[in-house]
């Protein structure tokens, strides 16, 4: 984040941007992977992401879907919406060369809906399933145009409560993405895990310096390389045992 100037008393937009966006939604949400939106089991998969806390799915106008996850930049100062590592060489390159400016967030994040990016939570997730047509095998062959899809969402908001009839609902028409049957001693659906990507313009170790940054994100490594820990129970999950097992 741009720290605050002033000039006469007054504050100059154009020094400081971030200082005139209250909400922050650049140190509030972080990109975490692109994913495929091609036949029935890709859109099943991506509802059952949906399924954990913390987790939204954006779609561009160019048709990439991205995974986003709403935590906290632990560097970031809720009360005074400035970035503790401004001015110092451990900011992230991603957050030093981002063009405030024009800032992408502001346009997209601060508002529920718009003209070139759509967020869907679960409950507008849903919305759009049920208007996608598949062929036999699995193939998307239809889908809304664009103005209809963000309509048809438009009155559902982004953060809303759910009773567990409705939640359990939902689980039966997607699944369970896991093996749901959890012995005493497992662990439970605390956590999603997606592989390190790079991005376009910049290597994938800036784009781990600058996620790792954010409050719940960790990085683990095997033999088949790198991943991003994403501290983000799954909803259905009340202590070591599943609401939904006991529901259905």
């Amino acid at each position: 984040m741009v720290q605050d100037n002033k000039k006469n008393g007054e504050h100059s937009w154009h020094e400081s941007p971030c200082s005139a966006c209250p909400q922050t939604p650049c140190c509030n949400h972080v990109p975490v992977c692109t994913i495929p939106m091609e036949t029935e089991l890709d859109l099943r998969k991506a509802a059952t992401l949906l399924y954990h806390m913390n987790i939204e799915i954006g779609l561009y106008d160019t048709g990439k879907w991205v995974v986003y996850y709403k935590t906290p930049c632990r560097y970031y100062d809720k009360a005074t919406t400035k970035c503790a590592l401004h001015g110092t060489e451990n900011k992230p390159v991603v957050c030093r060369e981002y063009p405030s400016l024009k800032c992408w967030y502001r346009e997209y994040f601060l508002k529920e809906t718009s003209i070139r990016f759509i967020r869907f939570n679960l409950d507008r997730f849903v919305r759009l399933f049920s208007s996608v047509v598949f062929d036999g095998s699995g193939e998307i062959c239809e889908t809304p145009d664009w103005e209809t899809m963000a309509a048809c969402i438009s009155n559902i908001p982004l953060e809303s409560g759910k009773s567990l009839f409705r939640e359990i609902r939902y689980r039966n028409l997607f699944g369970c993405h896991k093996n749901c049957s959890y012995p005493q001693q497992a662990n439970p659906c605390s956590s999603l895990v997606f592989p390190v990507s790079d991005a376009p313009s910049l290597p994938v170790e800036e784009m781990l310096h600058f996620r790792r940054n954010f409050i719940g994100i960790d990085v683990t490594t095997d033999n088949t390389g790198r991943y991003l820990v994403l501290e983000s129970p799954c909803r259905f999950i009340s202590g070591r045992s599943c609401r939904y097992r006991k529901a259905a």
